[in-house]
């Protein structure tokens, strides 16, 4: 994947969490809608901890790899960690953050789909 694609990507999240946050402000008021806000944010964050991480991991030496591999799984530890405490704790609603952190998975797909559909075609991808 290049930057380009996972920029578009990132175009697609944001976009997808806006049309998100609106939709369910416009159903559900303003608390559904800054616990959706709130689990779009979670989700971005997560989308560009992820990137810089495999970033690291495709473009480093062997030791640098190792490390970007064990950052890895000590995002997915916090990330999973945090997202207990925020969601025991009772700040937001868990419907309407499931609604704003989903965002990040249909927005990767839609993204991939589109950056799929609208990439040259190149003798590789003729055979």
């Amino acid at each position: 994947m290049t930057k380009i694609a996972a920029d578009r990507m990132t175009y697609f999240v944001v976009a997808l969490g806006l049309i998100a946050v609106g939709s369910v402000y416009a159903l559900m008021g303003s608390d559904a809608a800054i616990s959706t806000a709130i689990g779009v944010a979670v989700g971005l964050l997560n989308w560009f901890i992820q990137k810089f991480i495999v970033g690291r991991l495709l473009s480093g030496g062997q030791k640098s790899q190792l490390g970007a591999a064990a950052l890895l799984f000590l995002k997915m530890g916090l990330l999973m960690g945090g997202l207990f405490v925020l969601l025991r704790s009772g700040l937001v609603q868990l419907i309407p953050f499931t609604v704003g952190i989903s965002t990040l998975v249909v927005g990767v797909i839609v993204g991939g789909l589109v950056q799929s559909l609208t990439a040259p075609q190149t003798a590789e991808n003729e055979r």
